[in-house]
């Protein structure tokens, strides 16, 4: 079983009852792609879910030009996302009719093994009413609005086209296959160069979404309200002159790339701004996180070094900034803190936390007169929860909170007597999903939050600071990862948060235009007059 949804299992306080579930999988031919075979898998080792594959009649690839053929044999040497794998487990063949849809004694036997649901990742064939094949219907997945086929051209025309990123989406039809609700959104950033089948590595990440929201379907007993989305064709064929294209654009960029100062190696730092008035007082937020170039100072850590993901501390008239000191040459991670002063003096960067794998985000906090601090450890697959022996240079490991699954970025927040925690898992494929526990005490057991998975969208992924109080609004930063990782930060607003129920709005964002230099900025924090950002720029052009 996947170590996320063990766990979710584990910390769930609806959990299934066991009672059985039927899944159906439709696929072409009697083999499948790795990660179509693993949403089988997966999905049966839920309590209660049975797997039961139902095969259409394979179609034949489609006849690639000479060009496109050649491009894609050298590109899957890098990765081969076409590779099948023979099916073993029981089946059920279905047959289509003359218009290449299914055929009618294949809908009428669907209709008789009674699936709770059916689940089609490459079904390009079907279309028309399938109202009545499954209790939950039909969920299938289209990228860019597009149906997902076999070869997903669209993968090629993305990185064709230069797009950033291409976006995957989970789809119930209840009614016809060209169209349903999108009960998830997932995006990937495309990789731009010649390898594109590279892109498809982000399908690894599908049995993992598919299970979360099965999962949350049996908890829940069934779906959220989501928004309708139209399903169009799959993307078109490339012909020879596309391929030609292609090469050569590739080609042109990796020559640009090469040429001096193209491609400079790139750094996080930290820039800190001291402010009028403090970011919770009144007035804009979006005026207050506007871009403003020159207004930042780079805070001076550990020479060499990078540093990222600064937190800021206020207390007793005194200023601390604790961050992610990035060491060379392996670009471990580690804790460090400093004190920072208005005329922009600085104490010098200490070490407060290291160990033999990766630490970053350092969220400190205050609670019940002692300081903690809950870093990103999930190098470690930990969640661990450290307590201030002598403020704020000395550490001791508290407790270890979760553990199983990768955790990136843990951000708590108290409110009306419950502990909150908005965290985000990795999963294969890279995909991030962003998911909410709660606890009655701090060092207390997890608890899955009801409005789990909240959304695997890397517009909105990671956190990206604490959060804090504005203009009676709680907001909540997270990382826009869309472009590329750590591009930018959203500002959410907290409309509704209890233990049962979630709701939550974009706010505003902060940009990676307030340096002149940057490419990303992906932290954001501030405390009384202190405001820290951290930015991603070429190295030595601070």
């Amino acid at each position: 079983m996947d170590a996320l949804v063990e766990f979710l299992l584990k910390h769930s306080t609806s959990a299934p009852s066991g009672s059985a579930f039927r899944v159906g999988i439709i696929i072409e031919g009697d083999s499948a792609a790795p990660w179509i075979l693993e949403c089988g898998r997966e999905a049966a080792t839920l309590p209660g879910v049975t797997v039961e594959w139902l095969l259409l009649p394979e179609n034949a690839p489609p006849a690639e030009g000479a060009l496109l053929r050649r491009l894609t044999a050298w590109s899957q040497r890098r990765y081969d996302p076409y590779h099948r794998i023979a099916l073993t487990a029981a089946s059920t063949k279905l047959s289509l009719d003359a218009s290449g849809t299914l055929a009618a004694e294949s809908l009428a036997r669907i209709r008789e093994l009674d699936f709770d649901l059916l689940f089609a990742p490459l079904a390009p064939g079907l279309r028309g009413d399938c109202s009545g094949l499954a209790r939950f219907g039909v969920w299938s997945l289209a990228i860019d609005g597009r149906r997902l086929d076999a070869r997903g051209y669209q993968f090629f025309w993305n990185s064709l086209e230069g797009r950033a990123f291409h976006t995957f989406s989970l789809v119930a039809h209840t009614t016809r296959f060209e169209a349903g609700t999108e009960l998830c959104r997932y995006t990937s950033t495309t990789d731009p160069g010649l390898h594109f089948t590279q892109n498809h590595f982000a399908l690894e990440a599908i049995p993992g979404l598919l299970c979360l929201h099965l999962l949350a379907l049996l908890e829940r007993g069934g779906t959220e309200e989501c928004a309708t989305i139209a399903v169009s064709e799959p993307a078109a064929l490339p012909g020879n002159f596309t391929a030609l294209r292609f090469v050569a654009a590739k080609c042109a960029r990796s020559a640009w790339l090469r040429l001096p100062g193209q491609s400079p190696e790139l750094e996080w730092f930290v820039g800190s701004q001291w402010r009028r008035t403090a970011i919770g007082a009144a007035g804009s937020f979006q005026g207050a996180v506007s871009n403003g170039i020159g207004e930042f100072s780079d805070v001076a850590c550990f020479r060499a070094h990078e540093a990222a993901d600064p937190f800021a501390v206020h207390v007793d008239g005194r200023y601390y900034m604790f961050f992610e000191d990035i060491v060379p040459p392996k670009r471990l991670g580690r804790l460090a803190a400093l004190e920072l002063s208005p005329d922009g003096q600085s104490s010098g960067p200490k070490v407060i936390v290291e160990h033999a794998y990766h630490l970053s985000y350092p969220l400190v906090f205050k609670h019940e007169g002692e300081w903690y601090m809950l870093p990103e450890s999930a190098e470690n697959r930990t969640v661990d929860l450290y307590r201030a022996e002598e403020f704020p240079y000395r550490w001791q490991h508290v407790q270890t909170l979760a553990s199983g699954p990768q955790f990136v970025d843990t951000t708590p927040f108290h409110k009306d007597g419950v502990w909150y925690f908005f965290t985000t898992a990795i999963l294969p494929g890279n995909a991030m999903v962003n998911l909410l526990f709660y606890s009655e005490s701090l060092t207390g057991a997890w608890r899955s939050h009801p409005a789990n998975p909240l959304s695997a969208d890397a517009v909105a992924s990671r956190g990206a600071g604490a959060i804090f109080r504005h203009n009676g609004r709680w907001l909540r930063p997270v990382q826009d990862c869309a472009v590329c990782y750590g591009y930018a930060v959203r500002f959410y607003e907290i409309e509704e948060l209890t233990a049962e129920r979630f709701r939550e709005k974009p706010f505003a964002e902060m940009l990676p235009d307030w340096h002149r230099t940057i490419s990303a900025t992906h932290t954001w924090n501030s405390a009384g007059l202190l405001e820290l950002r951290d930015g991603k720029r070429p190295r030595g052009r601070g």
